[in-house]
Parts: C-alpha cells; sequence; structure tokens
C-alpha cells in the first residue's frame, strides 16, 4: 500500500512515515549477509515522472532485493560491489548476471568478468 494512502488512513504525515520506515529498513540493511550470492539480476526502472530512475540488484536464488539506487550508469554497479562487500559478500562469487543490455550496465559485463 502507498504510505500516501497509509498516511491518510491513520492521520499522519507521510513524511514522518517514511522517515519512520527509512529508520528501520536501515537498521535491518546494516544486519544483511549477502556471503552466500553468486547470482544477481539488475535492471532499472523509471520511479517518477521525469524520467528519474532506479536501479535494483536482486539475488536471483533467494529472491531478495540486494542493492537500490537512484541512477542506472557504471558508477551504480561499482556502488552495488562495494555494498556487497560491506555485507560480507565478494566480487569473485558472483557467477551469473543477468541484465539488459542498456549502455549503462554493459560496464557489468567487464566488470564481473574482472570480479565485478
Amino acid at each position: 500500500m502507498p504510505v500516501a494512502t497509509v498516511s491518510k488512513i491513520i492521520h499522519e504525515s507521510d513524511d514522518k512515515l517514511w522517515r519512520i520506515l527509512e529508520k528501520y529498513i536501515q537498521e535491518v540493511r546494516e544486519q544483511e549477509d549477502y556471503s552466500d550470492v553468486g547470482k544477481v539480476g539488475v535492471d532499472e526502472t523509471i520511479c517518477a515522472k521525469g524520467y528519474d530512475y532506479i536501479s535494483l540488484f536482486v539475488d536471483l536464488e533467494k529472491k531478495r532485493t540486494l542493492f537500490i539506487a537512484d541512477a542506472k550508469d557504471s558508477q551504480t554497479v561499482e556502488a552495488f560491489a562495494r555494498d556487497l562487500e560491506f555485507h560480507k559478500g565478494k566480487r569473485e562469487q558472483i557467477t551469473d548476471v543477468s541484465c539488459d543490455v542498456s549502455p549503462a550496465f554493459i560496464r557489468l559485463f567487464s566488470l564481473c568478468r574482472n570480479h565485478l
């Protein structure tokens, strides 16, 4: 359910709800363990009018979101790799990557060949 809808139902500001969500999501993310991640899916999507993109990195085996970024370029892939390592993952364990052929993600293939 969208946060704006929940906000109306419980008569609380959506800003407050977003702050609460961010706090608890951050706490949970800090405890994530990606040491078993080996197959990654990547895709970008438009998140708002005006072509604001987000990139999603998912664990294809456990069907969980690993990383979300407010961009769709090669630096996004590098940020994912750093986040993976922060959460005990290893670049060299990534054996399979599924992504579209967007120029922004072509770098992912070359990075993967050299362990992300």
